[in-house]
């Protein structure tokens, strides 16, 4: 990402000057959330990002007209607002603000005539207007503000200029009670968070992707269809940096790989990425011919990756008896017998055995709502074991951090056996949690110490964001367990998430 990078945050939830605009939920949540992925090293960079919160219209414009004014050629900036939004007499959208009145908008809010000319004079060739604004006819206090189409292709004309908007200029932008932002501005900062908005995998996310992201993911939530528009942006506008390892890293990565297990005669670069999904060795496994006949079709495009990755896992990882434990000490033999006994006492005693279950299935035996999430929680019993946490209340031991870096559906098993291999705390019985094992980790969000914490209890390390499960979808694509919305969803095995173990008392 080329060039500094600067934004202000705007928040107007309280209007107290005018009782037509109904308060509103979560802006000051919205750009919370949106400063901590903005500033962050790992993601957006932002040398400078400044909030705004219930601010008057001055505050506001002189804050904006500072920030064009002083900017240089190569530097990003990014106007966010989230609020209401208005239209003048002559058809002009106006961002209100805390001293916003109806009948004296040209004064009293934020005129997008006005960011326009001071986009139009800015040396920046890099501006990134996002309004989580809409429709403010809509009823009741679930809606926000308005926004007109024409009025922000107009704006967009500037020179390097994207703008990108909650809904259509007729349709609400909507406010969930429950939820910790808005629903634009959650999937906005879901998709920089998690990565899952680096569509081409490349390591950053650009507008275009960012867009097609929230785009996808607010249209499956509501009715709501996020629009954009953009002029004279030269190349890719760069918004953020995502986890994921770049394509070109990747494929330097394969093709090392590959010639290690001798097999220079397909190296290609129509090798797909998600060819890392081999980690067991070729040259120990009996099915070798087949291995390699599975690489050519890849390389050849002539098998999907998730297919690939499944057939793969069959031929290559076998599933072995785990041994039992070896007693460490007569001291530790008492510890693990006396939470045996307090573990047979559990409540819960939770599947763990793998399931393939369609979405209509899944969402009846795993007790989800209409927003994938559980029905009903389990009241946890934790015992911190250093590396490990025991819940006494479903008998279930747990890695205490998971993995520290996220990893395809096949390097994800890998990682469990090396745990087992190494013994990890003492232990061989490690394996790939169930739906009902990992969802019984998540917690209310009511319940947590922020509204902007992981669904997941403080006593765990909250770095595992989403994680794998045993189950699966099809026979290319697995369960996953989502800690910062709390939610169950899916995923295509050859996308990176990371992996906490459990093992089951029983084992011992």
């Amino acid at each position: 990402m080329d060039g500094q990078r600067f934004a202000i945050l705007i928040a107007n939830s309280e209007f107290p000057k005018e009782p037509e605009l109904n308060p509103l939920l979560f802006p000051k949540n919205d750009v919370k959330g949106l400063k901590e992925v903005l500033s962050s090293d790992k993601h957006g960079q932002f040398v400078n990002v400044l909030v705004l919160e219930n601010a008057t219209s001055y505050e506001a414009r002189v804050e904006i007209e500072r920030l064009f004014k002083n900017a240089h050629k190569d530097e990003l900036i990014l106007i966010y607002y989230s609020g209401h939004g208005k239209l003048g007499q002559q058809g002009q959208l106006h961002l209100a603000t805390a001293d916003t009145e109806i009948a004296l908008l040209g004064t009293t809010s934020i005129p997008m005539e006005e960011i326009k000319s001071l986009i139009d004079k800015s040396p920046s060739n890099k501006k990134v207007i996002i309004l989580d604004c809409c429709n403010s006819g809509a009823a009741g206090k679930n809606f926000k503000g308005s926004c007109i189409d024409d009025q922000l292709h107009r704006i967009s004309e500037g020179c390097g200029t994207y703008i990108m908007t909650a809904s259509s200029s007729i349709q609400p932008a909507i406010e969930r009670q429950g939820d910790e932002y808005s629903v634009f501005t959650k999937h906005i900062i879901n998709g920089i968070k998690s990565g899952e908005a680096d569509i081409d995998e490349d390591g950053e996310i650009t507008m275009d992707e960012l867009y097609q992201y929230v785009y996808d993911n607010v249209r499956s939530e509501c009715p709501q269809t996020p629009k954009k528009w953009e002029a004279n942006v030269e190349g890719k506008l760069v918004i953020a940096k995502s986890d994921k390892i770049p394509r070109e890293e990747r494929r330097r990565q394969i093709r090392k790989m590959l010639c290690k297990l001798g097999m220079r005669d397909i190296l290609t670069d129509k090798i797909l990425i998600e060819a890392l999904a081999v980690n067991a060795s070729v040259d120990e496994c009996s099915e070798r011919p087949k291995c390699i006949d599975l690489l050519n079709q890849l390389a050849d495009n002539k098998i999907k990756v998730g297919d690939f990755i499944h057939e793969w896992y069959q031929l290559t990882v076998k599933t072995k008896t785990i041994p039992k434990e070896e007693v460490v000490s007569s001291k530790t033999t008492e510890a693990r017998k006396e939470i045996k006994v307090a573990v047979q006492k559990t409540k819960h005693q939770l599947r763990k055995e793998p399931m393939t279950l369609s979405d209509e299935e899944a969402r009846y035996k795993f007790r989800l709502n209409d927003k994938k999430r559980p029905l009903e929680y389990i009241q946890n019993d934790f015992r911190d074991n250093g590396d490990t946490i025991t819940d006494l209340e479903t008998g279930l031991m747990w890695q205490k951090a998971g993995s520290p870096n996220k990893k395809i559906y096949i390097e994800a098993l890998a990682y469990i056996k090396e745990l087992n291999d190494k013994k990890f705390a003492g232990y061989s019985s490690w394996r790939m949690p169930t739906v009902d094992e990992l969802k019984s980790l998540l917690t209310p969000k009511e319940i947590n110490d922020s509204l902007s914490a992981s669904s997941i209890d403080p006593i765990f390390d909250r770095t595992q964001s989403s994680c794998w499960t045993s189950d699966r979808r099809t026979p290319s694509g697995a369960r996953l367990v989502n800690f910062n919305s709390g939610s169950i969803g899916w995923s295509d095995l050859s996308i990176d998430y990371y992996v906490r173990a459990v093992r089951s008392f029983d084992n011992d």
